[in-house]
């Protein structure tokens, strides 16, 4: 039980790491694309409320995160 809260620990991290440097730092990101960096926040509804974790790397990484 130790080994998995502390692997979900490191994949926690992992990925709020990534967020800080896509926000803070992009051109040091796991990916260059165009969707990974994006920080345009014009979607529509289904990217807005259920599928937000489709918009951008940034929120992929928050619902890693959270799961």
């Amino acid at each position: 039980m130790m080994v998995i809260i502390i692997s979900l620990f490191i994949v926690s991290s992992i990925f709020k790491s990534q967020q800080d440097t896509i926000m803070f730092n992009p051109e040091h990101a796991w990916s260059q694309s165009y969707w990974w960096l994006n920080k345009d926040y014009q979607f529509g509804f289904l990217l807005k409320v259920p599928f937000s974790f489709l918009m951008n790397g940034w929120h992929f990484c928050d619902t890693v995160r959270t799961f």
